[in-house]
């Protein structure tokens, strides 16, 4: 799995959203959002586009009507994915928007969740060819992570390197070599 596809591991989620915690339906739900959920990561993660769309999205509908929770904006990453691979990039780009929004509801503007929905959404719009849309989402994912004291982190530098993609691609090829040459100055922390 990519780095920007695993924007919370696993474990972190079955640990935050434990199903005896949440009252009796709630957890009912819960346990159907796990069901379909997890295996729709490992489909993804095994690259079984179809089989994992299908679960992903009855996993999104079971845990929707909680609200803005950390599982539905982790279904809405995974589902992200899965459409961008499969070149659904307009869906795609609906469910990074809504993991962005839903990320920053939960966790505030200066978190590195956050700025890892904003590199996914980012993503998305340069596939799209939106280079100032994702230019403009790598800049707030830069300075999310230079806010929060995790500017030499690898997450950083990865979204050092988009950044210079895109503007290459918007065709400022200078200012790109420019930063790329920076980005091989920094001592990058793992």
């Amino acid at each position: 799995m990519t780095a920007r596809a695993a924007s919370v591991p696993l474990l972190s989620l079955a640990l935050a959203f434990p199903c005896a915690a949440w009252p009796d339906a709630q957890s009912e739900r819960a346990a159907d959002w796990q069901s379909h959920f997890y295996p729709g990561v490992e489909a993804l993660e095994a690259r079984d586009l179809p089989k994992a769309e299908a679960l992903l999205e009855q996993a999104l509908l079971e845990i929707q009507p909680q609200g803005m929770t950390g599982a539905v904006a982790s279904t809405y990453s995974r589902l992200c994915t899965v459409y961008e691979l499969e070149g659904k990039l307009e869906k795609a780009r609906a469910l990074c928007t809504n993991a962005v929004a839903v990320s920053q509801r939960l966790k505030g503007n200066l978190h590195p969740e956050v700025a890892m929905a904003f590199f996914h959404l980012a993503q998305v719009e340069s596939k799209l060819q939106e280079y100032g849309q994702a230019l403009e989402g790598l800049t707030h994912a830069i300075d999310i992570m230079r806010n929060t004291g995790n500017g030499l982190k690898s997450p950083t530098k990865m979204f050092l390197e988009e950044f210079a993609d895109n503007l290459e691609k918007k065709g400022d090829k200078e200012t790109a070599a420019r930063i790329r040459k920076r980005i091989l100055g920094v001592a990058w922390e793992e």
